[in-house]
């Protein structure tokens, strides 16, 4: 059999072990596990794989490419060895002609100039080894992700056997888009840095927090055809819009159109993506949220945009998760964005493509980016964006004012309320407008009944024979997005409502 020698290159961005050293005796022999294109190298006194099937059986890269993946207490074994070299031994007898090695800076050139780990295999057993110059993430859709710290770069390489290396850059299988993004500069003006994650880059202060694994930027997964631009913090704001225009001009137009902006953290970007859409004169997609998969999915489940709290905890699911920011034309006023991606909040009734649920033939429910508005409809639907998004209220607003009940809104609102999906309920505001006496005994009652907030305050109503618009009854609209009333409106909590005990998220 083959053999390199003692040399043990760690996972999770740890030092390989020096020449001449045996690694940390743990006891017992090492176990190889055999699935699908992936080879398990484990110690017995780590968890069984089969209780996780996801963390290794998910990283089959495809069918010409066999995966190595050590565990973390094998990795400082003393057979780590011997036993790689009987896996790769198998391979190569298997007429396997590409490995990828899952070690942290396997393809690192190591002490004293020494060739890379990568390389050795390449020439000793005659495969292309595909391999990691940095510390390696393992991300929810099986691709593995390279990263270094500060400014280091991390980078895949692909070596081949006597000679010949090929920089793939951090994210493999690599995506579509990924040399174009290997482009942009690292830092930015207005004191901001772009940093590589793997659904694309992160624009953030260059003050703030670097990214890492335990970023929530981690959780999201490339997308062949949509990389994103995530806008994090600068100084506890979003990154200002000129810096993000920068990193999106420097791409090539074919990545830019197929780019979209996404929030990094908490905060709603929307603004920041308008700003953006207007300096480069171009139409910009901006993602509500960030597209995640909760626990309570299914293994393999499609990533749905998902919001977050301040804590990086994901609450909700937006029913409008993506629009479109339109350019000013030269118009005094800003055409609002238009809706792209949107799901129903309720388990019955059909979702329109103008983002509406007819309820009765004179009543609609059209979706927000912050909830949704109980229309009439006669009235033009309105807007996406007239409010900030709240991660965790979902805003059903009603223009429901004065002291008497009108029958058939209560019927409206009844069925929302009796529809409304079981895991965005925990959410859900019932906001109404100026109402006294009986009107608000009725809304009360009904807001207690179905164990949901009802709070009084300013409600969007409807422009007149100007479709899409809409104005904030007891604060001055903007353009695209009314200012929020400088106080929070009045909350009133039933004490008997009680939040079910679902996972996050909205319906699905």
């Amino acid at each position: 059999m083959k053999r390199i020698g003692a040399v043990v290159s760690r996972l999770a961005g740890r030092r390989e072990t020096e020449p001449g050293a045996q690694g940390t005796a743990v006891g017992g022999e090492l176990r190889t596990e055999v699935s699908d294109g992936v080879r398990l190298v484990h110690s017995p006194y780590e968890d069984p794989p089969g209780e996780d099937v996801g963390a290794w059986r998910s990283l089959r890269r495809d069918a010409s490419v066999v995966t190595v993946v050590v565990g973390a207490v094998a990795a400082g074994h003393a057979a780590l060895w011997p036993a790689l070299g009987e896996v790769l031994d198998s391979l190569a007898e298997e007429g396997v002609e590409e490995v990828r090695p899952a070690l942290a800076d396997a393809a690192a050139e190591r002490t004293g100039g020494r060739a890379p780990l990568a390389e050795r295999i390449a020439d000793i057993w005659g495969l292309r080894v595909i391999a990691a110059q940095g510390a390696i993430a393992a991300l929810p859709d099986g691709s593995l992700f390279a990263y270094g710290a500060g400014d280091r770069r991390a980078t895949w390489c692909r070596f081949r056997p006597q000679g010949g290396t090929e920089v793939l850059g951090p994210r493999d299988p690599a995506p579509p888009w990924q040399a174009a993004y290997e482009r942009l500069p690292r830092r930015l003006d207005g004191d901001c840095v772009v940093d590589a994650v793997p659904a694309g880059v992160l624009v953030r202060g260059a003050g703030d927090v670097s990214t890492g694994p335990g970023h929530l930027a981690y959780a999201v997964p490339p997308d062949e055809h949509r990389p994103l631009v995530l806008i994090g913090g600068a100084r506890g704001r979003p990154a200002p819009a000129a810096a993000v225009a920068t990193a999106l001009a420097a791409l090539p137009g074919d990545a830019r159109d197929a780019t979209a902006l996404a929030p990094g953290a908490h905060q709603d970007v929307l603004p920041v993506a308008q700003e953006v859409a207007d300096l480069l004169g171009m139409e910009v997609e901006v993602l509500t949220g960030l597209p995640l998969t909760s626990a309570d999915d299914a293994l393999g489940a499609p990533h749905t945009v998902t919001l977050t709290d301040a804590a990086g905890r994901p609450t909700r699911r937006p029913t409008v998760g993506t629009v479109r920011c339109l350019p000013t034309n030269g118009t005094a006023r800003r055409q609002p964005p238009r809706r792209v991606r949107l799901r129903s909040p309720l388990a019955e009734g059909r979702l329109s493509g103008d983002g509406t649920v007819e309820l009765s033939d004179r009543r609609r429910l059209t979706l927000t980016r912050p909830g949704a508005l109980l229309q009439e409809r006669s009235v033009p639907p309105a807007h996406a964006a007239h409010r900030p998004v709240d991660p965790e209220r979902f805003v059903i607003e009603v223009a429901w004012r004065g002291s008497e009940t009108d029958p058939s809104l209560l019927r409206a609102c009844e069925l929302v309320l009796n529809t409304l999906h079981p895991q965005l309920r925990r959410y859900a505001e019932l906001r109404v407008g100026g109402m006294t006496g009986e009107a608000l005994r009725d809304a009360t009652r009904m807001a207690v009944r179905h164990g949901v907030a009802l709070t009084r305050g300013p409600v969007l109503l409807p422009v007149p024979g100007q479709a899409g618009a809409g104005a904030v009854a007891g604060a001055d609209s903007g353009a695209g997005m009314a200012r929020p009333p400088a106080a929070r409106p009045q909350v009133t909590r039933p004490p008997s409502a009680r939040r079910p005990r679902s996972g996050p998220g909205g319906s699905r």
